[in-house]
């Protein structure tokens, strides 16, 4: 096993996305959690795989924020 990282991770896929997609990404996490490291996972609604990154310039997104809280923990 590896050994763990600082990077954490935001793993993002739209809620739009083909089931094999979204397995992929649960499946990612999953692998990435278990070797000791940090991942959010979120589902993102109304987007499909070419527009989900919109949500990267949207202040008020969940994806932004959640990007943002592993720049900048607020604990």
């Amino acid at each position: 096993m590896e050994s763990p990282t600082d990077c954490a991770l935001v793993i993002a896929y739209a809620d739009g996305e083909p089931d094999g997609f979204k397995a992929q990404s649960k499946a990612f996490h999953g692998a990435w959690l278990n070797a000791g490291n940090r991942a959010a996972l979120l589902e993102i609604p109304k987007r499909n795989h070419f527009d989900v990154i919109l949500d990267l310039a949207d202040t008020k997104s969940g994806l932004f924020r959640s990007v943002l809280n592993f720049i900048e923990p607020t604990n």
